[in-house]
């Protein structure tokens, strides 16, 4: 990455907090400036990605429509069971319960990247006892 890139993010950081802390008094992590909270939400900021949980009233009404007259804003949202988003390549899934985070590389690549690296993968047999099952022995 060049040292332009770099600085023009670092930019669009610092610029996009002090709007945040301004306009919505979000609160940063000295630890991890990445994080964010107000009385209402907690954001996590990755770049121009925003992962955002807390009230509905908050984001729909206040933050929502502020962000919008001001930035380009593409958002989706959890809101029933089986609804998905993603956020940084992993996928986050409302399940019963909570949520399911899938991570964005799929199997295929893998083994790709491991293969030009390595060479062919070799199928092989892995012989399988049924004793491997049961519980390691008492030792007297």
């Amino acid at each position: 990455m060049s040292s332009s890139r770099t600085f023009l993010d670092k930019d669009w950081d610092w610029y996009f907090r002090n709007y945040l802390e301004e306009n919505f008094q979000y609160e940063f992590c000295d630890v991890q400036p990445c994080l964010g909270r107000t009385k209402d939400s907690v954001i996590l900021i990755h770049v121009d990605d925003i992962l955002y949980t807390g009230s509905a009233e908050f984001f729909e009404k206040r933050l929502l429509p502020v962000c919008q007259d001001r930035f380009s804003v593409k958002w989706s949202a959890l809101q029933e069971l089986g609804s998905t988003i993603t956020f940084l390549k992993k996928k986050i899934s409302l399940v019963t319960g909570g949520l399911m985070v899938v991570p964005g590389t799929q199997v295929h690549k893998v083994v790709e990247v491991f293969e030009n690296h390595f060479g062919v993968v070799r199928g092989q047999l892995i012989p399988c006892d049924a004793s491997l099952n049961l519980r390691t022995y008492q030792l007297n």
